[in-house]
């Protein structure tokens, strides 16, 4: 894929990793099809990406990588499922560990975790008045994220002079939810 991609553009500055697939089940419900499924998308598309656009940083004159985690791979006292709140507390184990080996590179690696965003994943959680009302009350500030919330943290985190000595770092945004 980099070789493809190399044709285009001689190097890549910003990766953001903000593929994911949600599933809510618990253990006894989870089958191993969902299980791989989901490891599948949320973490190992993640390393995928990262290994194959890994040459293209390289040749950046600085370089960032930013993954979207989530407040499940932080706590496992969210809505979420086991596969879910698994693959997201790789993302993060994977964040650190990258950004420890390729800082020499000069490529940062750090991770937003965000707790619960309006997105299309979550909008049935979102149908109903009572919904809404019970899910703004998880979070201590009163408030539901919007997309543009996290978008703002990846714009920092990507900024080269604004962060340029962060990484290894979750930035967790989550209303106040986890603290």
């Amino acid at each position: 894929m980099a070789k493809i991609v190399s044709q285009y553009i001689p190097y890549l500055n910003v990766l953001v990793n903000a593929a994911g697939i949600l599933q809510l089940n618990d253990i006894k419900n989870t089958s191993i099809d969902e299980w791989n499924e989901t490891i599948r998308v949320n973490l190992t598309g993640v390393f995928l990406v990262t290994k194959y656009l890994l040459p293209l940083l390289e040749k950046a004159p600085w370089a960032s990588i930013i993954n979207i985690a989530s407040i499940a791979g932080e706590t496992g006292n969210v809505v979420a499922g086991i596969a879910y709140s698994a693959s997201k507390a790789g993302l993060i184990g994977l964040t650190k560990r990258l950004a420890i080996q390729l800082a020499p590179l000069g490529i940062r690696v750090n991770a937003v975790a965000p707790s619960f965003v309006k997105t299309d994943i979550t909008k049935t959680f979102l149908d109903t008045p009572e919904k809404i009302e019970k899910i703004t009350k998880l979070h201590p500030l009163g408030l539901i994220l919007e997309p543009e919330d996290i978008a703002e943290a990846v714009y920092f985190l990507a900024d080269p002079t604004k962060s340029r000595g962060i990484t290894g770092h979750i930035i967790s945004i989550n209303a106040g939810r986890h603290t």
